[in-house]
């Protein structure tokens, strides 16, 4: 196997430039601002992707502790809505902000998206992002996509939705991104100026000429390519499995064609400090379309090797987490538990029935967090005594469901985020109980912080062996 060993320190420290497609609620981000507090790297985010209005609210919350609003005017606030496509439930799109929202809410949910870079939808957004990239003179060195799973998850299989990576479907977005790699292979940074291709030396790319032959004149400096060096895949495993994983291949091609080796895995958040048992596919694609990066022509494939041989040898997040620090046993939160008790109802007991009981003494792994906690699968259940019965007089078991708070936890977000979260769920949803199930969808929904940790430490350990062979 090889290997990679670098010794860090603060002058070793490289500055990534990153975009986040699929942003959710910024597991990446967050991944790398722990990396960035261990001084192990330094990042920007460039801009970020996501058309749920909610995700994005949390987004800005948790990353860019948004405590003030700016005030937009109406101009402003009217033409954001008319230009960009958005989402309520991340689903389908919503088009009556403008007359459903007060001025307040359409105000904090513009501010939202402006204040994280947001571009909003994935598609047909190359000129937004083409145009962010520019702004940074061609810098971007990592683009994140973590497409929608509804098509190849299992519970996605269970309610209907097991199509894959076809186009028409809402996992289908990952041709999106390879739209805009495929248009800003034309673009390049030619003395501090981003530059298009014309018609004839695009035509010397795609018949896979030199890309040098762009510049015939010896004295002038080589164009830089503004493609991301480093491309990184999260999804969930059926990706790789036979239903699907011929389509896996076929993207994996797809990238080839355009210049990235990629190496993959199936990652579990638990082999990293997490208490959630998390199988997710992780590929990281490099860009190499010279075969000048020796190192990746023996490289062995399985991602999750190079993360363990790390864990074990080099680097542990900070957060490598102990039952009692996540789950509310004591009812500290108690409010949040009583919104998360489970009703006296058959399907519920039977949910009951099959989920995992979690308490002080529990030594396992703890399930997978979905994005819901009142269905099957979910997380599980803890003992609640309660006598409770609502207004219709239906009883409630002596036992309630993760709380998100619980779940975001279990995703390795700390308590300060979740509660920037929360606060911010409160003040735009219409009920505590729906702002519940907005921040267990959230949850459920992202990237578990300590592998992306592992992952983007991994990568910096391969820039960094790059640099020192000169190529």
């Amino acid at each position: 196997m090889v290997f990679f060993y670098i010794v860090y320190n603060k002058d070793t420290m490289k500055k990534y430039y990153i975009f986040e497609t699929f942003s959710g609620i910024g597991a990446q981000h967050a991944a790398l601002s722990n990396l960035k507090n261990e001084k192990k790297l330094d990042f920007e985010i460039i801009g970020t992707s996501d058309w749920d209005v909610f995700a994005v609210q949390s987004y800005s919350s948790i990353h860019y502790k948004k405590i003030k609003n700016k005030n937009f005017s109406d101009q402003e606030i009217n033409n954001f809505f008319k230009e960009n496509t958005l989402s309520l439930d991340g689903k389908k799109p919503y088009l009556n902000f403008l007359n459903r929202f007060s001025k307040e809410t359409l105000n904090n949910i513009y501010y939202s998206f402006l204040i994280s870079n947001n571009i909003g939808s994935i598609v047909d957004s190359f000129e937004k992002i083409k145009n962010q990239i520019i702004e940074k003179k061609g810098k971007i060195d990592i683009l994140t996509y973590s497409f929608p799973c509804q098509d190849l998850s299992s519970a996605g299989n269970f309610h209907g939705f097991n199509e894959g990576i076809k186009s028409h479907t809402r996992s289908g977005l990952i041709y999106e991104i390879e739209k805009i790699l495929n248009q800003l292979k034309f673009y390049k940074l030619f003395n501090n100026k981003v530059i298009q291709l014309n018609q004839k030396e695009k035509k010397l790319i795609i018949e896979n000429e030199n890309i040098r032959l762009i510049n015939n004149r010896k004295k002038n400096p080589t164009p830089k390519n503004l493609l991301p060096k480093f491309l990184l895949l999260e999804n969930v495993i059926n990706l790789v499995q036979k239903q699907h994983k011929n389509d896996f291949d076929k993207w994996l091609k797809e990238l080839n064609k355009i210049g990235y080796k990629t190496i993959w895995g199936i990652v579990n958040s638990n082999d990293f400090g997490l208490l959630q048992n998390r199988k997710r596919i992780f590929a990281l694609s490099i860009y190499d379309p010279d075969n000048k990066y020796d190192e990746l022509k023996n490289i062995d494939p399985n991602l999750s090797k190079y993360l363990k041989e790390i864990f074990n040898k080099e680097y542990k997040p900070k957060e490598i987490q102990k039952i009692k620090d996540v789950f509310d046993f004591e009812n500290k939160y108690i409010k949040e538990s009583k919104l998360s008790q489970i009703k006296k109802t058959p399907s519920r007991e039977k949910i009951v029935k099959l989920g995992l009981k979690i308490n002080y003494k529990h030594k396992g792994k703890i399930s997978t967090v979905t994005t819901k906690q009142d269905r099957w699968p979910n997380v599980g259940w803890i003992e609640f005594k309660n006598d409770r019965k609502d207004s219709k007089g239906i009883e409630y078991l002596n036992k309630r469901f993760v709380t998100p708070r619980e779940s975001y936890k279990l995703m390795g977000f700390n308590n300060d985020q979740y509660e920037l979260a929360q606060k911010e769920m409160n003040k735009f949803c219409v009920s505590e109980i729906n702002a519940r199930e907005k921040l267990n969808k959230q949850a459920g929904n992202s990237i578990t912080v300590n592998s992306l940790e592992m992952i983007f430490y991994l990568l910096d350990k391969i820039e960094k062996r790059k640099f020192k062979n000169g190529n």
